[in-house]
């Protein structure tokens, strides 16, 4: 069966989501429209498993340690523009 791929999955995401293992975590950077409830979307976030490390408000920027087999779910999320996923956006 063909996994159906989001738009709003960058090439990398989509990479990271094809070839997902069951236990992988992955950390997404994420775009949100500036009209987003932050207090919904992080709770329909936290229903994904996902845990929100960093918000920027003013850039609309955000990073979500999250299953990477959750990133297309992610990207459906209301309010979402934009998932790209990469070990780059851990925390150091």
């Amino acid at each position: 069966m063909v996994q159906r791929l989001p738009r709003r999955l960058s090439p990398k995401a989509k990479q990271r989501l094809v070839r997902a293992g069951a236990d992988e975590s992955v950390c997404a950077l994420v775009s949100v429209a500036g009209v987003t409830d932050s207090d919904d979307l992080i709770s329909r976030m936290a229903a994904l498993g996902g845990t929100v490390q960093s918000w920027d408000r003013e850039t609309g920027l955000l990073t979500v340690d999250l299953p990477a087999a959750q990133l297309g779910n992610l990207a459906e999320l209301s309010g979402v523009v934009q998932v790209d996923a990469d070990d780059l956006y851990r925390p150091s």
